[in-house]
């Protein structure tokens, strides 16, 4: 023990050592507050020091008197231990305050002794805690109603206890602080006993609806091991509804092949009625479905929509939840044209548009179809196919294929066909990679002139003209000459002419023309016939592939002079353009004089950008050019004769010559001579044979 607590004890100590020694009795220890339950035995404790008076017990200001088996000492009294046994002690006549008393030693000394009053309960657990609302008392387990966002406001009563029990509310498993200590009084008609009661103010939340309301009386003489006792109700919160929808679909529906089932679930008390509610335009709604199912089985185009869920009751109306509800389904063409035949006139523009309805929109794609079985041929995108400056060969049938995508799987639908008509003038077709301007044949042998031809009105004049003769489809010149009538080609409108030669003479080498109308029009193309010697193939085979390497030779050549290393241009005249090189092998001659055009078309048509022809080294002979029309006496020697740059060459020449208009031009078989138009031919046409010269 500390020097501190010594000192506490210190005068108590003294005040007794100065009593004993006085004689003057003193409590060494009084009774203190007790409580037993009903039947058991209670102690109160009373010692006296130097105790030489009588020890007397008093309960509520009345003395008792010791009973046997009721009220006994614990002790010896004549030595100071006044202690009581209160045996089976009861409610009745045992609660209340006791004192102990000791009578003075004599009565000059008046050290008599009186206790403070020391409660003994006899403890009586309560009835059953009871809970009120709204001044109404709640029986266990109903409603305690209440409207969100209100404040409810509940009593707790435990009546006739004894002492007062501890009264304490929970929500659920929380509990709840109140504002204000429990207030306790005893019962009027049972004044040992207590009235205790606790208010509580809750507030009425949502999330709290459904969960039980509890008191709770903790009491020592409650019979459990919890030594309590409770109430519940259940907190009734009533509130407007809130929706969410269940069953949205995620993926495409597919008409014919998909349902729709959409739940509306409606959080509300009371429960709310629930409505679907159809968009059928701007503020404009029809009742879908009465209920929280909507269900579609199957679905259908028509059945996509916004659908608007609401829910209500007595509480109020939730806020409306919609859902946009799509259909998709494959792709029906419901039109395409504008008509199903469309005229368009030669090099104008045409057009044809597609509709197709279908979800997701569809996608468009236009092809040319053609009934001599040839592939379809991929001819445009988009909705809209617009055809500028038509030809001929776009003249036929069209479809238009519409295409969308549904759950990863391509859905395409064709459309029937739409037709172009195209009317003009003839127009003559370039030769397929099969055919040829120019056509050889060998001296004695057949030969045949065929070009194709499109024409929309058919043509009315069809012939084939060389030199000064003309000869019209379906005629026959001296036996050996036959134009064919035309024949139609598998293409609308089209046609091959053919003329025919049963045998060839040298003087048949020349250009053929072949000349076309109709109402709206005409044109024209050029074919060369060469005629061969019959012994003359493996040369022109061994020429054609030394052409082919002198041509790979002379374009390395060219490129090196441009270097400027080797050769540089001596003569600038525009007429006639000379380069001079080391080699005189590679000497190239140009004069922009001399023109031939073996693909000139008729003057109603632009005229094509096409290769200079050349000239190929043949064996020597000279050929007379005449004129289909012949020109003015004037313009006949249109030509100059083009001398070596030397000028004193006379000896015989060593390669082949040609005369044009009575002019000769001499080349080596290993040169080249490129003619250049000089000028644009303007009306009249001119048509250019040749024929063996006089000269030799």
């Amino acid at each position: 023990m500390t020097k501190v607590r010594q000192y506490r004890f210190l005068p108590l100590l003294v005040h007794i050592l100065l009593g004993v020694c006085r004689g003057i009795q003193q409590f060494e220890e009084t009774p203190q507050y007790t409580e037993v339950n009903p039947g058991q035995d209670a102690k109160l404790i009373c010692r006296v020091l130097g105790k030489r008076g009588q020890c007397i017990w008093q309960k509520d200001q009345k003395p008792i008197g010791m009973h046997l088996k009721k009220y006994e000492w614990v002790g010896r009294p004549d030595i100071g231990d006044c202690s009581l046994w209160v045996r089976s002690a009861t409610l009745e006549f045992d609660d209340g305050l006791w004192q102990c008393q000791v009578t003075p030693s004599d009565f000059t000394t008046q050290d008599a002794l009186a206790s403070e009053p020391a409660r003994l309960v006899v403890r009586v657990s309560p009835q059953r805690p009871q809970i009120e609302y709204a001044d109404r008392l709640i029986p266990p387990g109903s409603n305690v109603t209440a409207r969100a966002g209100e404040i409810a406001t509940l009593t707790c009563r435990a009546r006739y206890g004894n002492p007062s029990p501890l009264i304490k509310w929970y929500v659920g498993e929380t509990e709840v602080r109140t504002l204000r200590p429990q207030v306790n009084s005893t019962e009027i008609d049972n004044p040992r006993t207590w009235a205790t009661y606790s208010v509580c103010e809750i507030m009425a939340e949502r999330s709290r609806y459904g969960q039980p309301i509890r008191c709770v009386a903790i009491h020592a003489a409650y019979d459990n091991p919890t030594m309590s006792s409770s109430t519940e109700v259940r907190f009734d919160v009533r509130y407007a509804p809130e929706t969410r929808l269940v069953g949205v679909p995620t993926g495409q529906l597919e008409e014919g092949r998909d349902q729709l089932d959409i739940r509306c679930l409606a959080d509300a008390n009371p429960p709310a009625s629930i409505l679907w509610r159809k968009t059928k335009g701007p503020g404009e709604t029809e009742v879908a479905s009465i209920g929280e199912t909507l269900l579609f089985s199957p679905i259908y185009r028509n059945h996509a929509s916004v659908y608007i869920c609401e829910a209500a009751n007595a509480e109020g109306e939730s806020s409306p939840v919609s859902v946009q509800v799509s259909v998709n389904y494959p792709p029906t063409i419901s039109s395409v044209g504008p008509d199903r035949l469309t005229t368009a006139l030669l090099y104008s523009g045409a057009s044809f548009e597609c509709n197709a309805d279908a979800m997701p929109p569809a996608e468009y794609r236009w092809a040319q179809i053609f009934t001599d079985g040839r592939m379809p041929l991929e001819c445009g995108t988009g909705q809209r196919l617009i055809l500028t400056n038509v030809t001929y060969e776009q003249q036929g049938q069209y479809i238009c294929l519409a295409s969308n995508k549904i759950n990863g799987n391509v859905r395409e639908v064709k459309s029937d066909p739409v037709s172009l008509q195209v009317v003009g003038a003839p127009r003559v077709v370039k030769p397929a990679i099969t055919e040829k301007f120019v056509v050889a044949t060998t001296e004695g042998s057949p030969a045949k002139l065929e070009i194709r031809l499109c024409s929309d009105p058919k043509p009315r004049l069809v012939a084939w003209e060389w030199g000064s003769t003309r000869l019209h489809a379906g005629e026959v010149l001296e036996s050996r000459y036959r134009a064919l009538d035309l024949e139609p080609l598998a293409l609308e409108d089209c046609y091959v002419a053919v003329l025919e030669l049963t045998s060839t003479v040298k003087e048949d080498q020349r250009l053929y023309h072949v000349i076309v109308e109709n109402d709206r029009g005409s044109d024209r193309r050029s074919l060369m016939l060469r005629v061969d010697e019959p012994g003359q193939i493996p040369l022109v085979i061994g020429a054609v592939a030394g052409f082919t390497v002198l041509s790979v030779l002379v374009m390395g050549f060219v490129c090196f002079l441009r270097s400027d290393r080797c050769c540089v241009a001596r003569n600038t005249v525009p007429a006639l353009q000379q380069v001079h090189c080391t080699k005189a092998s590679n000497t190239m001659i140009e004069d922009p004089r001399l023109a031939v055009d073996t693909m000139e078309r008729g003057q109603q048509y632009p005229s094509e950008k096409r290769p200079n022809p050349v000239l190929k080294p043949v064996p020597a002979q000279q050929y007379q050019q005449e004129c289909y029309q012949h020109d003015p006496p004037h313009q006949q020697q249109h030509y100059q004769r083009h001398h070596h740059h030397h000028g004193q060459h006379h000896g015989p020449h060593h390669g082949p010559q040609y005369t044009l208009q009575g002019e000769q031009l001499f080349l080596k078989p290993d040169r080249l001579a490129t003619l250049k138009p000089h000028c644009k031919i303007e009306k009249p046409p001119q048509y250019t044979t040749f024929k063996p010269s006089s000269n030799n």
